[in-house]
């Protein structure tokens, strides 16, 4: 038979008709050995040739070189090739799958997609099975990792990197608002964490916020500092809603809107405020303030201990407290009234008509008080009008029958004047009648 011309014929058509040799052994293109005589065996041989191949579909070949080589365009399908080795200085391409046991890559080497801005996809599962298992996929404007927890749940979309052209470039974790936490863990801890189901994160031990350096929760402000602070907030910070705070404050605390604190406020330096109100409301009839003139306070005030003042101390109302001490003067344009006592120091005067004017005022001196005034002192009772002398009546001024009593426990005089006890006059006595006795007798 005439022998095959393999020039531009593909290997996956004449590689059964090949002989590969060894040594003094030979094979076909499967492998299996073939029983070739040589010139050892006959002195007509000088070499096998194709015309003492065993049959025709065990060819030789002598040398098999690279322009023979089948190219992946010419593969015919349904047939394998086994190979130990394929080197090419050029591209190898596959319309079909590829597999490997691993994929090496030469220094600076790359893996791309066959044509710009291309999809390329690392899958855990063959191509073809259901979800196809952790998935990396990076394609035009995108970068994301996907996941599943178990095998009938689908795909979860844990981390998506958007590169925007000409807009907001963004990074999104848990796209698909699933039940997935973020943890971010330091040397031994948990450092911080987000909890998805009930949508909280927290941070462990200490906390820092700044906008410039000293942002580190500790002793000073630096990462080498000792940690001592479990919030560091440097800088403004804007609160809209309650904020609660348990345990002491120890620097300034600023606020807009309302502060409530349902424990005692304790500060050794300043607290600034325009209105401070006493009822725990916003109320427009009792608060304490400072306006152009000094401390203000509108309603009325209970004060049970001391009040002392250097100055003035003014009330267009009610000041209504046990005691009131002042080492000034005390002005007030309205009423003064007291549960308790009202106390003067001694040779100390009330004085009245608005002005330093001691012809009219009350004063106490050793024991003894005087009144005085530039005018009358008029009494006004709506009864009797009486003078004791420890618990001793000396007088009394009947206000019904405007009878005088003098010298007598008697509150109701018989007479407009009734003395008991001797009257004495160094003047004298002028009367229109005079009825009475002396020694016994009429006159």
């Amino acid at each position: 038979m005439a022998l095959n011309d393999f020039t531009g014929q593909n290997i996956q058509d004449t590689y059964k008709k090949l002989v590969q040799t060894e040594g003094n052994l030979f094979a076909d293109g499967t492998g299996s050995i073939l029983q070739i005589i040589t010139s050892d065996q006959t002195s007509s041989m000088t070499v096998a040739t194709a015309s003492f191949a065993i049959s025709a579909s065990h060819e030789i070949t002598y040398e098999l070189s690279s322009s023979y080589a089948e190219i992946a365009d010419a593969l015919t399908p349904g047939i394998n090739i086994d190979v130990s080795n394929i080197t090419s200085s050029g591209d190898i391409s596959a319309s079909g799958d590829v597999y490997a046991s691993n994929l090496i890559l030469p220094p600076n080497g790359e893996i791309a997609p066959s044509i710009n801005h291309g999809t390329i996809k690392f899958m855990t599962k063959p191509p073809g099975t259901t979800n196809n298992g952790e998935t990396l996929t990076i394609g035009q404007d995108l970068i994301e990792f996907k996941a599943t927890p178990a095998q009938t749940t689908p795909l979860h979309s844990y981390l998506k990197l958007q590169p925007v052209d000409s807009g907001q470039d963004v990074i999104t974790f848990n796209d698909g608002q699933n039940d997935i936490d973020f943890v971010i863990k330091g040397v031994n801890e948990k450092t911080f964490q987000l909890n998805a189901e009930h949508d909280m994160f927290a941070s462990r031990n200490h906390f820092g916020i700044a906008s410039g350096s000293k942002k580190w929760p500790t002793s000073d402000y630096t990462v080498n500092g000792t940690p001592d602070k479990q919030l560091m907030v440097n800088g403004l910070t804007h609160l809209t809603g309650s904020v609660e705070i348990i345990g002491p404050i120890t620097t300034n605390i600023t606020a807009s809107g309302n502060l409530t604190v349902s424990g005692n406020i304790s500060s050794s330096g300043y607290i600034t405020a325009d209105r401070v109100y006493l009822r725990g409301e916003d109320s427009t009839t009792d608060y304490l303030s400072h306006n152009e003139t000094g401390l203000f306070y509108k309603g009325s005030a209970k004060i049970a201990g001391n009040i002392t003042a250097s100055g003035n101390i003014s009330a267009s109302g009610d000041i209504t407290a046990n005691n009131i001490t002042a080492s000034g003067n005390l002005t007030v344009s309205g009423n003064i009234s007291s549960s308790g006592d009202f106390y003067l120091e001694s040779d100390k005067f009330i004085m009245f008509a608005g002005e330093n004017n001691l012809n009219t005022s009350i004063r106490e001196n050793g024991g003894n008080l005087n009144i005085q005034a530039d005018g009358h002192i008029n009494v006004h009772p709506d009864n009797d009008f009486r003078i004791y002398s420890g618990s001793t009546l000396y007088a009394t001024f009947d206000g019904e029958t405007q009878g005088l009593q003098l010298g007598s426990t008697n509150v109701t005089p018989p007479e407009t004047l009734t003395v008991e006890g001797n009257i004495s006059a160094s003047g004298d006595l002028i009367v229109s009648n005079i009825n009475g006795t002396i020694n016994g007798g009429n006159f």
